[in-house]
């Protein structure tokens, strides 16, 4: 079964990267969202659009990039590799989330 190739999971490592340090532009933009509706947690909400938004980055751009179709246990496995980077970069993103809406 396939894994992501190195040069990839490493420009998705990049991408990663470069969302967290325009966190900033990403709560700006969610912003109108805390004035139609109340929210019991910002963070949860910045934390649930980060996530949400890696994810859809990643995907687009594998997906973008494959230049061969992939079985479905192929693009399952690739999806699960995705969603592990992000979840093993969590803290980080909370630890960003943080300290951006603590500004």
């Amino acid at each position: 079964m396939p894994e992501l190739k190195e040069e990839v999971r490493g420009f998705l490592e990049q991408i990663f990267d470069d969302f967290l340090v325009d966190l900033d532009v990403a709560i700006e933009d969610i912003s109108w969202i805390e004035e139609q509706m109340p929210l019991t947690s910002k963070r949860d909400l910045v934390v649930g659009f980060s996530v949400g938004s890696m994810g859809a980055l990643a995907f687009t751009l594998t997906e973008v990039s494959k230049r061969k179709k992939l079985s479905e246990a192929e693009e399952k496995e690739e999806e699960a590799e995705i969603w592990m980077m992000i979840k093993r970069r969590l803290p980080e993103i909370l630890e960003s989330v943080e300290r951006e809406l603590n500004k």
